[in-house]
């Protein structure tokens, strides 16, 4: 996958890779404050999960970016609490270390290709 384009395309049709049964909901869904989430799905629990796919390093700003998602999400649907996935080729210690205390997921790409083969 060349950019993050293809990398959603792949991700969207291989929602099972993440690891659980996640069901598509859509694709670059806009919200009422104008944010766009790159992948919005829904697991078994029927739990919203809010992906954001960033093709290099993901930091510090691409998990801002994700809390502001689930924030608004919250916000237009008060009555569900989404979760959050990052898929990245890389991220930065700190956002790991972030993301671990947050209980959000983070996904390496080339991990998820490599399993598909």
């Amino acid at each position: 996958c060349s950019n993050e384009k293809e990398i959603e395309n792949y991700i969207s049709s291989h929602l099972s890779m993440l690891g659980k049964e996640l069901k598509f909901l859509g694709r670059q869904v806009r919200m009422d404050d104008g944010s766009i989430i790159d992948i919005l799905a829904e697991d078994d629990k029927k739990t919203p999960v809010v992906i954001e796919i960033k093709k290099g390093t993901a930091d510090d700003s691409t998990l801002a970016q994700l809390c502001s998602y689930l924030f608004q999400y919250r916000k237009e649907h008060p009555l569900r609490q989404p979760i959050g996935k990052i898929i990245c080729s890389d991220a930065s210690y700190r956002m790991k270390n972030a993301c671990e205390h947050l209980g959000i997921e983070v996904y390496f790409y080339g991990d998820i290709l490599f399993k598909s083969n």
